[in-house]
């Protein structure tokens, strides 16, 4: 029997003596009361011990019936002594008092001696279940003990009748007289006793099979709605059942699984065989009771890998293990899930940006999360900063506006982007490009906060230093032309608003070319540096310098009262830079040219770049006017110097425009001897301009020359002429050679000799047919290579001619070693020939020379008759001249040559 029915039996016992104890009671009072008792001696005997003893019976089944309340608040010893007492008081009470007071009634005496042994019994054994009682149990257990101390009762009444009146007939039955009414009584007190137990047995029964009951309902819930899937299977592997969820979570249907052995489904192609293994030596150690845990790739018939997590727990019945429960989930989301969250952890671990996460409270935003690029950046490790809110890198040079920001972004729980300027842990600052975005949960709450930090300061830095090279110049550190033309502006509305002169000096070194050329850009640039400070003397703040390049300055005068300021100021800066500067071992000396415009009447003039700009023209202009009236000197903007540089520009545009849209032509003067006879042809440019006519080379040549568009014409004029000149010859017209004018600029040039050699066989005109004239200042400019260049045209049969000769200040000497063919008088000596003495001197003295030399002499410019005889009395050849014959277009020469052509 196990320890639940002996409580059950102990119970039913309780229940028993209470009964019996509360319906002896009972029977003691009626006893008490009977008619034939003696009433006096009997009431204080068995009544006042059956009010104690039913009083007493009550008060114990309350304390047994709320027993594990009474343990605490009872000491057990001292309840289980008053049992002990209780139980001798009921045998007392069945001994006859002394003094004829007669014993108590029998039915008190047990009474009191069964609640004793109740009172025993129930503190016997602790912590044991309450008795069973409900309605059927009592009404049994009142009935049975009821029924029973009634039949004792009876028995032992009609016994007592029955002896009183026939005692000889049951005097031989005197035993049975005192022992049947107990035993009758006893009897069912046992039957009542054994009737209690069968119901209680039957209750104990129904109670468990319905505990059993719902404890299997609530397995199968567990079982079929779990959301993970629930295999069991038998030791031997065998799947013996298997909830809904395993064919959603495995990809395999319940059916392809019951039944089937773990080998089998080891052994097909749904696990591989490292799994198998792995499964293989779970199952064989979850066996011995021990749980096992793993994960595997488990893949389904026409379905992508899974991964499982499998957890085996032994199914234990009585201590022994009787099967296996797997549980398996479907882990390959989160698995994916893991892997994405590794991933995104590692690419904020590697990122070079600093990442910072603040989590949303109701207080101010705690960091709880930094990456190791925070601390690369700032310095501090993530347990210093852990907890701590926005403000730990706010520092002296933070802009309290920009922390308010930022601090209210993270409360809000809003994006911000901002620069700011932090402080690293050692205190110094940078440059903060910080991205705040909040984080949200699946319910859109906000949780989090990130931060990315990226340092800025090196790209800060050098915005700074593009900022200020894009303002100043490199080399001296002075401002440049951006910065300029902003200060000008500044200037110009500082001295229209307090009517100031505003002046600007521009500054050109005289002469600073050939020293960069000869000693190298090292020493031009420290000079330039020598300059830079020697100019920057006495200067005021409000006054700017700048450098617009190469050697040329410009100082800006912001503030003058008056334009003479500004001379003086000039004349200053030209006295400082005579003193010489030390430079790399070399001492240097310079000179500058000063070109100053003034603009004393800004109001008067709309404020806009381009007159911001003229400004500095102007001043540009009167500089170059300064270094044509001999440098190291100053010179103010005038009117007419603004005037003729505008007709110089507009003159060099429209002399583009001819020379790409053909206005230039070219006409042709002859050359006759003293008999009149045809010598050769001088080729003249003329520009045919369509709004002003005829436009005479002497107004064009000389800035060709100087803007190096007299090379394209030069190129253009020698082409022309031996086009011309072939279809002269090819008629039989040309007599002699055709002479070509030839710029100092184009006859230096490195690649003239080459050139000309080029045109000539590209046009077929032979050498001996081209004649070339050059001035004296030709021979003034590398003397020794013109000769050289000279001998090469004599060898290459090509003539040259000395043109305007008496004009120059070349040496007489170089006459014998040049290789020419004739020397031209210039017209200016001509003119007054017959009436200037001293113009009569030189033709003479010419004359005389080139006849010593063996060279022919041309007289150009002859307009008169008087001009010519007396040229022909002194013995010159060659004449060209209005007289003789005017220039001439290539269609007009022809018929002119024609008449005149000798018959062979």
């Amino acid at each position: 029997m196990d320890l639940n029915n002996r409580a059950l039996l102990r119970q039913a016992g309780l229940l028993v003596l209470l009964t019996t104890g509360l319906m002896l009671a009972l029977v003691g009072l009626l006893d008490a009361i009977l008619p034939y008792a003696t009433l006096p001696a009997r009431w204080q005997t068995s009544a006042v011990g059956s009010v104690f003893l039913l009083l007493f019976t009550l008060g114990l089944g309350g304390l047994l019936r709320n027993l594990d309340i009474w343990r605490e608040r009872l000491c057990v010893p001292l309840v289980r002594l008053a049992g002990v007492a209780v139980l001798l008081l009921g045998g007392l009470m069945l001994v006859p008092l002394p003094g004829g007071m007669g014993s108590a009634s029998l039915s008190t005496g047990l009474g009191a001696g069964l609640l004793g042994l109740a009172l025993l019994l129930g503190f016997l054994a602790p912590n044991s279940p309450l008795p069973l009682l409900n309605r059927a149990i009592l009404f049994v257990s009142a009935g049975g003990i009821g029924f029973s101390i009634l039949l004792w009762w009876l028995t032992r009444w009609s016994l007592h009748l029955t002896r009183g009146d026939a005692v000889i007939e049951f005097a031989a039955f005197e035993g049975l007289v005192e022992f049947l009414p107990l035993g009758i009584g006893l009897l069912g007190f046992g039957l009542t006793y054994l009737i209690i137990v069968s119901l209680s047995l039957i209750k104990s029964h129904a109670i468990q099979t319905r505990t059993l009951d719902i404890s299997e309902q609530r397995f199968r819930s567990l079982f079929t709605q779990n959301p993970d899937a629930v295999v069991a299977l038998d030791l031997d592997g065998t799947h013996r059942s298997i909830n809904p969820v395993t064919a959603a979570t495995m990809g395999v249907e319940a059916t392809a699984l019951e039944g089937r052995q773990l080998q089998e489904v080891l052994q097909s192609e749904w696990v591989n065989e490292k799994d198998a293994r792995l499964v293989e030596r779970a199952f064989y150690e979850v066996q011995s009771g021990r749980a096992q845990h793993y994960e595997l790739d488990f893949c389904p018939p026409a379905q992508p890998v899974k991964r499982l997590d499998v957890r085996l727990l032994p199914i234990l019945v009585e201590d022994e293990v009787v099967g296996v429960y797997a549980l398996i989930k479907d882990i390959t989301q989160r698995q994916c899930d893991l892997e994405r969250l590794y991933l995104l952890e590692r690419s904020l671990e590697a990122s070079s940006n600093g990442v910072i996460i603040f989590a949303t409270s109701e207080d101010a935003p705690a960091i709880v999360y930094v990456n190791p690029a925070f601390t690369d950046i700032t310095g501090y490790s993530s347990e210093e900063v852990l907890g701590l809110s926005a403000t730990l890198l706010e520092g002296a040079e933070t802009d309290p506006r920009q922390a308010a920001q930022i601090q209210a972004a993270l409360d809000k729980a809003e994006g911000l982007a901002i620069t700011v300027r932090y402080h690293r842990r050692d205190g110094r600052a940078f440059w903060n490009q910080l991205t705040i975005s909040p984080v949200h949960d699946v319910k859109g709450r906000t949780t989090h906060s990130i931060g990315i930090m990226n340092d800025i300061t090196e790209l800060k830095d050098q915005e700074a230093r593009l900022a200020y090279h894009a303002t100043h110049d490199a080399l001296t550190g002075l401002a440049n032309r951006a910065l300029l033309n902003d200060r000008l502006q500044q200037g110009r509305a500082l001295a229209c608003r307090h009517q100031y002169t505003l002046a600007a000096l521009f500054i050109d070194l005289d002469e600073f070319k050939p020293i960069n050329d000869t000693l190298g850009h090292e020493v031009g640039d420290q000079l330039l540096i020598s300059v830079t400070r020697c100019l920057s003397q006495g200067l005021r703040p409000s006054d700017t310098l700048a450098r617009l390049g190469g050697d040329e300055f410009v100082l800006l005068l912001p503030d003058l009262h008056e334009a003479d300021e500004a001379c003086r100021v000039a004349d200053r800066l030209l006295r400082q830079l005579e003193a010489p500067h030390q430079v790399l071992g070399h001492e240097l000396y310079l000179s500058a040219s000063i070109g100053i415009a003034v603009c004393d009447d800004v109001c008067q003039v709309q404020a806009g770049e381009g007159t911001a700009g003229e400004l500095i023209q102007q001043a540009d202009m009167a500089m170059y006017e300064a270094k044509q009236r001999g440098r190291n000197t100053y010179h103010f903007f005038s009117a007419d110097l603004n005037s003729r540089l505008s007709r110089r520009v507009v003159l060099r545009n429209e002399l583009q425009e001819a020379i790409t849209q053909a206005q230039l032509t070219l006409h042709y003067q002859p050359l006759l001897d003293a008999s009149g006879k045809i010598h050769g042809l001088e080729a003249l440019l003329r520009w045919q301009h369509p709004v002003k006519g005829i436009i005479s080379p002497g107004d064009f040549i000389s800035l060709a020359e100087e803007t190096g568009q007299i090379i394209s014409i030069s190129q253009w004029v020698m082409e022309q002429v031996c086009r011309d000149a072939l279809a002269l010859k090819a008629q039989g017209l040309l007599a002699g050679r055709v002479a070509v004018n030839l710029s100092t600029l184009d006859f230096h040039r490195a690649d003239f000799l080459s050139g000309l050699k080029k045109t000539l066989e590209t046009s077929g005109l032979a050498a001996k047919s081209l004649e070339l004239e050059l001035t004296e200042s030709i021979l003034m400019c590398d003397t020794e290579g013109a000769i050289a260049l000279m001998h090469d045209l004599h060898e290459l049969g090509v003539s040259t001619v000395i043109d305007d000769f008496g004009t120059g200040f070349s040496s007489l000497s170089y006459l014998r070693y040049l290789p020419m063919d004739k020397i031209k008088i210039d017209r200016s000596f001509i003119c007054d020939v017959t009436e200037n003495a001293k113009d009569a001197a030189v033709c003479q003295s010419v004359i005389t020379l080139a006849k010593q030399l063996d060279l022919q002499v041309v007289a150009e410019g002859v307009e008169t008759t008087a001009q010519y005889d007396y040229l022909t009395q002194h013995g010159c050849e060659l004449f060209q001249g209005y007289l003789l014959a005017r220039p001439m277009p290539l269609g007009r020469l022809i018929p002119w040559l024609s008449e005149r052509r000798v018959p062979e």
